[in-house]
């Protein structure tokens, strides 16, 4: 038990610190999605089951439109891409999607499994006498999709985090 709650406590201080490194990253030295956003183009990329993400921030232009009692001001999204957006709202994006791409993993295999799953963000359900196998498919998963080359592609992330994922089984 206190291996488990040590681990916990490690694991939330690096995520942390995750946050921190993947927001500083993307601020300073590559400022890769500012380029990016700078040539107009929104910042997208495929989450590791393949769905594409394409970040919406666009810029907003407005619409007169004059009648013979008013003039009605309307917003439109413009071509011209948001950068400061599309800069800010990558690292938080990025993991959400690497979270939906987690649950739809753990689902896949709970129903595949007979289990009943339902989740809402970051919480997953099952019934009750299901939990302990749905908590082993759930690290299972969290196994396999970390496994993949996710975190060593993100340059700012300390080697501490790039651990054993398997000691999580």
């Amino acid at each position: 038990m206190r291996q488990l709650v040590t681990f916990e406590s490690e694991t939330a201080t690096e995520l942390e610190n995750c946050k921190e490194i993947l927001h500083l990253g993307l601020d300073k030295e590559p400022k890769i999605i500012q380029v990016i956003a700078s040539e107009n183009h929104p910042v997208r990329w495929n989450t590791p089951l393949g769905l594409p993400v394409v970040q919406p921030y666009r810029k907003l232009g407005r619409h007169l439109i004059k009648t013979s009692l008013q003039v009605l001001s309307l917003q439109r999204e413009t071509d011209k891409v948001m950068v400061k957006r599309q800069r800010t709202a990558f690292p938080p994006n990025f993991v959400h999607s690497l979270d939906g791409s987690h649950m739809m993993m753990t689902a896949v295999a709970c129903q595949k499994a007979g289990l009943n799953f339902a989740g809402v963000h970051d919480s997953y359900w099952t019934h009750a006498c299901d939990v302990d196998e749905m908590n082993r498919i759930l690290r299972e998963k969290f196994v396999e999709l970390y496994g993949m080359p996710i975190l060593e592609n993100v340059k700012y992330l300390p080697s501490r985090m790039l651990y054993n994922l398997r000691s999580l089984l």
